[in-house]
């Protein structure tokens, strides 16, 4: 998405199908700052990926959740870009 703009128009559109449907939008896969912004300036409402966090065990997302720098809010099994 990064670097091509047709993969661009596609992700803000389905962004805003979501949206237009009553729905919340979770981006999959977000492994960069600049994917991170991009999304959030296209309205996303939650992301997941290696940017955010590797893959954790119970006990550890549990501290992560109440150190991490993301203001954490659970949704539905995702984490909110806000």
């Amino acid at each position: 998405m990064g670097y091509d703009e047709d993969d661009r128009i596609i992700v803000r559109s389905i962004i805003d199908l979501g949206h237009n449907l009553g729905l919340k939008t979770v981006a999959e896969g977000v492994e960069k700052q600049d994917s991170l912004e991009t999304l959030e300036s296209f309205g996303c409402d939650s992301v997941q990926g290696y940017f955010i966090s590797r893959p954790l065990n119970a006990q550890d997302l549990g501290d992560w959740m109440a150190q991490s720098r993301w203001k954490v809010k659970k949704i539905s099994g995702h984490f909110p870009v806000k």
